[in-house]
């Protein structure tokens, strides 16, 4: 068992030279790309936080006014109402933090 370790780490280490490479030098292209990208991911990363966070928000507030018509079937339309013009709001809201993070 020790001869074939030895064997296997011999190998490895006569066989590393003929797999190394250079290593590239970085440019300042280069490190423009990698700005560039993270510059996406960080605002992808906001819209995606953005948006879930008013979709979490509408779906409360449609569950709390279903909640309150089944209570109190008379009060259908003015709960509806409000319902629709707090949708409004949370999607106004994601709209505006889509918009702020694609301008900056």
């Amino acid at each position: 068992m020790k001869r074939v370790l030895f064997l296997v780490l011999v190998i490895i280490l006569a066989s590393s030279p003929l797999f190394a490479q250079e290593v590239p030098a970085i440019q300042d292209d280069d490190l423009d790309s990698i700005n560039l990208d993270l510059d996406s991911l960080g605002k992808d990363l906001a819209i995606g936080i953005a948006v879930s966070g008013a979709a979490i928000g509408i779906g409360t507030l449609v569950a709390s006014a279903l909640d309150g018509i089944a209570r109190n079937p008379e009060l259908e339309s003015k709960l509806t109402n409000t319902m629709y013009t707090g949708i409004i709001a949370c999607a106004g809201l994601a709209l505006g933090a889509m918009a702020v993070t694609i301008a900056f």
